[in-house]
Parts: C-alpha cells; structure tokens; sequence
C-alpha cells in the first residue's frame, strides 16, 4: 500500500517525505534546488501568516505567479489551513483578473509583481480598488513596491506569534472532502465557472497515478500555467505523493524544455 493512501489533505505529502527523506530535492527552478524539509518550512511559515491575517477554514486565497516553487508554496500552505486556493494566470489581462477574483472572493492575494518584461502595476492597483473582498495584497518577489501592497517578509512576520499547535488545530480540522482548489474552467460557453475540487479528490487521484506509472525516482518537468489542472493535478501533487522532483520552467519554450529535460535528467514527460 502506499504510504500516503490514506491521507486527508494534499499537503501531507511534503509533511511526509520532509520527514523520510528530508534532504531529497522536492523542486527545481533554475539554480534553485529545494529540499522536502525546506519546502515544508516554508509552508509552515506563511500557513502561519496566513492564520495570523485572520484566513480560516473556507477562505479562499488567489496566487498570480509562474509555476515556481513560490507558487508550490503559496498554494500547499492555503490548503493546509482548510482555505481554498484559487490560481491566476499571468497571461490575463485585468478583466479576466477582475472576474476570477470578483467570482472567488479571497480575502488575500499573493503576486508577483514583475514577471520578465511585463510589469503588474497597473493591474494590481485595479484589484485594490475594485475587489471589495481583497482585506490584503502581498508581494511574493522584490520586482516593484506598490501602495498598499506589502513584501512577503513583513506579512510573515505576526506569524511567528502564531503557535505550533495553533497551526496544527487548523490543520486537524481540515481536509477529507473540504474544498481545497477552485479551478476556472474555459469558459467556451460563457464566462468562466469556478469549479471545486476537493482533497480527497486530489489526494487519490495523484497516489492512484503513481500505481499506474510507478517510476523511480520520479521527476517531472512542469511548465503549465498554475490556473490550470494540469498543473496542479496532473504534475504537481502526483509528485509530491511519491517524493519525487518538480523540474519547474515558468516560460515554455520546445528547444529549452528538452535541454532541460536532459539537464535535470526527467523521467516522465
């Protein structure tokens, strides 16, 4: 049986092999190599920040960034309070960044600022003025200070105040069949529909695929958009189940994705 079968919520995973095989490199981006115990302390602090902002259970929480590790955790440190995680796409423009939001209602958004060439000034001045749910916008890179907009660091520091078992209560009471993602299908009829997934959902679905192709070690290169299930569904959390390595690459390109592949020596595409 697989050692995470039965888990309830998707974030075990990490908690899992940071504790196996802490040292084992959980994602790659770059020259950037995390390990499972560091990913796993990151999530532990802003799920900590998190609570300390007042996001509980239910809550939902949008991320507008590349598939990064600052995404992976951004997202496993929502769900791993019950809050419910909702991806942005940096390819949209404001409207559609307006209409995701104004549908989901998180009361935090944790973006980049900067990505390459294409500034997010303009857009996330917007959200702050025209999403009335947003209570805090937080800047998760060092491109641009924006008024209103707060550095991760200082959003993180009240939750060094936050306990241990604080933490652990809001984990223990989360996960099963809670929703932990929205994800916004096509909208080829119509506008867009938030559709919500569930950890237990997710959770099976991803050790189930690792029965069907059980590859050691298992690394993955992982390029789509983290608005999309592919990205989370498909990739992400898979990986996490089996303690392989996310290879992340935040702008594809064919000719890098395949030196990349063979750079970091992937074993499913």
């Amino acid at each position: 049986m697989h050692p995470l079968s039965e888990a309830r919520r998707i974030d075990e995973f990490v908690a899992y092999w940071s504790r196996e095989t802490p040292e084992a490199c959980a994602c790659v981006l770059d020259d950037e190599r995390i390990s499972y115990s560091e990913l796993q302390a990151r999530i532990d602090r802003l799920a900590k920040a998190l609570i300390a902002h007042g996001v509980a259970r239910g809550d939902r929480v949008a991320t507008l960034a590349t598939p990064s590790p600052a995404f992976l955790v951004c997202f496993l440190a929502t769900v791993s309070i019950g809050a419910i995680w909702v991806g942005l796409n940096p390819r949209y423009r404001v409207e559609e960044l307006k209409y995701v939001l104004d549908d989901s209602e998180p009361k935090v958004l944790l973006t980049r600022t900067r990505i390459g060439d294409r500034s997010f000034r303009g857009e996330i001045e917007a959200l702050i003025r025209d999403v009335p749910s947003l209570q805090c916008v937080v800047a998760i890179d060092e491109g641009e200070e924006i008024a209103d907009v707060v550095s991760l660091s200082t959003f993180e520091k009240p939750g060094d105040a936050v306990a241990n078992s604080t933490l652990a209560v809001a984990r223990d009471t989360a996960g099963g069949r809670d929703p932990c993602l929205i994800v916004y299908t096509s909208g080829s009829t119509g506008r867009p529909k938030g559709a919500l997934l569930h950890h237990h959902g997710v959770a099976r679905f991803s050790v189930h695929q690792n029965d069907i192709w059980p590859i050691t070690p298992l690394i993955v290169l992982n390029y789509f958009p983290i608005n999309h299930v592919g990205c989370i569904a498909d990739i992400s959390t898979p990986v996490l189940s089996a303690g392989g390595t996310l290879v992340f690459m935040e702008q594809f390109d064919p000719a890098g994705a395949l030196d990349l592949m063979q750079k970091e020596r992937v074993t499913m595409w």
